[in-house]
């Protein structure tokens, strides 16, 4: 049940191979630490639950709910629904498997 890491050099940066056992707060503390350390920043400041995945390519966000339920997300700011047109802000609801595509 000890977390075990290993840090190798791959091209200009660093590649993490991690083993633990899921509990505590190790894979949490670990991933905050790389964080501040490369000072990585979100593609968006949009607050969602576990199992949504948001990417950003351009000025194009996905927002993507790969959980087994529906899921909650708190947009940042007013954007731009890409399929439809509308504008959008505030609490979104995405069914299982529903998906934004926002600018």
């Amino acid at each position: 049940e000890t977390p075990a890491v290993t840090e190798n050099k791959y091209g200009k940066g660093k590649a993490y191979y991690t083993a633990f056992a899921n509990k505590g707060d190790f894979f949490e503390d670990f991933s905050n630490s790389i964080i501040n350390e490369h000072n990585i920043k979100s593609d968006a400041d949009i607050k969602a639950e576990e199992g949504i995945s948001i990417r950003k390519r351009g000025n194009t966000i996905f927002v993507m709910n790969f959980a087994d339920t529906e899921k909650e997300i708190v947009l940042d700011r007013e954007y731009k629904d890409v399929i439809n047109g509308n504008t959008i802000r505030g609490k979104v609801t995405l069914k299982v498997c529903e998906y934004l595509v926002i600018e």
